[in-house]
């Protein structure tokens, strides 16, 4: 039969955790672990701070030989006052 693949990416708020508070090395573990008919093509994250692409990449690395993917945000945060994105300079 047809076998469809996937492609997992994660929000990550950290170089080691996911939105929701999980640890990225968790996840990784879980897909490599679990994905045994290799259904999983690659593994990535996405919405993350630039800043934190390569980190990700590296952790997901770590414990993974899947083909990486990364799409970072644009930079910018929410400024919940103004009611939108606003550019964040490179201190911060």
């Amino acid at each position: 039969g047809a076998c469809s693949h996937v492609l997992a990416v994660n929000r990550c708020r950290s170089a080691a955790e996911l939105q929701s508070g999980e640890r990225l090395a968790d996840a990784v573990d879980a897909i490599e672990q679990y994905d045994i008919s290799g259904q999983v093509e690659a593994i990535g994250v996405n919405c993350a701070a630039p800043l934190l692409a390569s980190p990700l990449l590296r952790a997901i690395r770590a414990r993974s030989p899947r083909p990486l993917v990364a799409y970072p945000n644009s930079g910018e945060v929410w400024d919940e006052w103004a009611h939108g994105w606003v550019a964040v300079g490179p201190d911060g």
